[in-house]
Order: structure tokens, then sequence, then C-alpha cells
């Protein structure tokens, strides 16, 4: 397999070149009710239902520390109050995977349709 390294990085017909750093490390689309399973990925091995509302990504390739960004979304069907994510590190190893908590009208809660990403060097 060929390295390719670049400073910037622009797609064909852009106008605006943005820095390789800012192009997300790890992205994930998956369902998160019943059986958990990944839609689509990038750098996302496996993931792991670790308790209701609590999932952990595992990387393919691991980041080369705890100092990376994280943030996420889930479709909702209706206007809920009280969403969001609670991102932690996970207790093997912050730079093997990432840990987060699901929540719905401020309780924890399974979801389905959650996307991720996050950013950061990667090892």
């Amino acid at each position: 397999m060929s390295t390719l390294t670049v400073t910037n990085i622009k797609a064909t017909g852009a106008t605006a070149s943005r820095a390789v750093s800012g192009v997300a490390a790890a992205w994930c689309f998956f369902q998160g009710t019943g059986t958990v399973a990944i839609n689509d990925s990038v750098n996302v091995s496996s993931i792991t239902d670790v308790s209701t509302g609590t999932y952990q990504l595992n990387w393919s390739s691991s980041f080369s520390n705890a100092l990376y960004t994280q943030l996420g979304g889930k479709h909702a069907l209706s206007t809920l109050t009280g969403n969001g994510f609670n991102f932690h590190s996970s207790a093997a190893s912050v730079s093997n995977s990432g840990q987060f908590n699901a929540i719905e009208n401020n309780t924890q809660t399974d979801s389905d349709k959650i996307t991720t990403s996050h950013h950061g060097d990667l090892a």
C-alpha cells in the first residue's frame, strides 16, 4: 500500500482547501437499538453495546493519545428535550476506543440512527 502525504486537501472542483488535520479520523453511522449494527463508518472496526444507552466504538487504527474530540447526534421523530451525548474515555484504552452515553428526555437510553465524528491524530 502506498502513502500519500499532503498538507492541504481539496476536492475536485472545489474552490477552497482545508488542512488535513481537520479531516475526521473516524466517524460512524449505526443502529443503536436491538442488535447494534454499523450502517457505515470510517476507521471503526466494531461497536459494543455496553449497557442501556452506552456504546463503545472500537477503532481500526488507534488515536495517538486521549486528546481527540468527539461529537454525535441522533435521529429523532419528534421534538424532545434533554437530548444529547455524554462522551467519555473507554476504561480499557482511550486511544483504542471511544465510549459514550445517549441521553433522551434527560434519561440514558438506547437510540436508533446514531452518528458520531472523531477528530485527532492517529498513532
